[in-house]
């Protein structure tokens, strides 16, 4: 995951790290911290946590069972990231659902369905909400936090609190001459730290390795260099999901990863002929496009085989 390689590879400073910093749990919400002949114990804040009352929706959809667990019902607003939503950011026992502000309460398993973890909702067939009917959500939910034990330039060790966000925390800047010793993963619901959440920075240096004298695209596609090369026709497909789609992205049909991609190689190779094809759908992975009969949008024999 992204999130791990953020957790214990973000380190800037001017100092280098003779050997790791030891942490260990001095507490619930204290760790101890011990760099060579330094040592000190820090305080971790709990997550933040935002109240959010009577939040309007125009309308609801039916519960959709069969669909991915983020995608069964509209998403709360509060957890949304991007166009999926974060997994355990809701308080569960938190949410209530009114037919206005303030109003009658409407019945969960009755009227509507939520997927707590995800925090999305939906209305249920043969309840009080119809298609049109607007409703009112209160919840409870929390945000992620990344915190960074800091060795400060006047041989101090100290703990500077992240920039707190439902889904992209962001670590703490450092001051000229400090160096992060280790960063402290604060999750939204968490009642206390445990030692899965602490990550000493383990390496200063990201060297690059050795280059192979050929390219790994030159050794396992041999033919399609040689197109290219030649100035010939390349076609490439990209199928996938929701980063294939990239419908979270500002301006997707130019700034898909795969259009990047294509322009770069135009770039590199100037008087070979790149043709994109993108086919993507959210939410959905390969069995979806086999289960798909003939004909349809997403049919994995036409869509994907076919494209050659």
């Amino acid at each position: 995951m992204r999130m791990w390689l953020a957790l214990g590879a973000w380190m800037t400073g001017a100092a280098v790290l003779a050997a790791p910093a030891t942490l260990t749990l001095a507490g619930d919400w204290q760790v101890r911290v011990v760099n060579d002949s330094l040592a000190a114990t820090v305080t971790v804040a709990a997550a933040e946590t935002v109240a959010v009352t009577d939040e309007r929706y125009s309308s609801l959809p039916i519960y959709d069972t069969a669909a991915a667990e983020y995608a069964r019902g509209t998403k709360l607003i509060g957890v949304r990231a991007q166009e999926c939503s974060v997994k355990y950011a809701l308080d569960p026992t938190s949410l209530v659902v009114r037919a206005s502000s303030g109003g009658a309460i409407f019945v969960r398993g009755t009227d509507y369905e939520a997927e707590l973890a995800w925090g999305c909702v939906g209305r249920l067939a043969g309840g009080a909400i119809s298609n049109t009917t607007p409703v009112y959500a209160s919840y409870v939910y929390g945000k992620m936090r990344l915190d960074s034990v800091v060795l400060t330039a006047a041989g101090q060790i100290v703990l500077r609190e992240g920039e707190s966000n439902v889904s992209l925390p962001v670590p703490p800047e450092l001051a000229t001459g400090e160096t992060r010793l280790a960063n402290v993963w604060v999750t939204a619901r968490m009642t206390k730290l445990d030692a899965d959440h602490l990550f000493p920075v383990l390496e200063t240096a990201y060297p690059e390795p050795p280059r192979s004298p050929l390219a790994s695209a030159e050794k396992v596609l041999p033919k399609t260099i040689a197109k290219l090369d030649a100035g010939g026709q390349v076609h490439v497909l990209a199928w996938g999901d929701s980063v294939t789609d990239g419908g979270f992205l500002p301006d997707a049909g130019t700034n898909r990863w795969q259009a990047q991609f294509a322009r770069r190689l135009q770039e590199r190779y100037p008087n070979a002929e790149i043709v994109l094809t993108t086919e993507a759908w959210g939410g959905h992975n390969t069995d979806s496009y086999r289960n798909e009969p003939p004909g349809s949008l997403h049919n994995y024999q036409e869509k994907v085989l076919d494209v050659h």
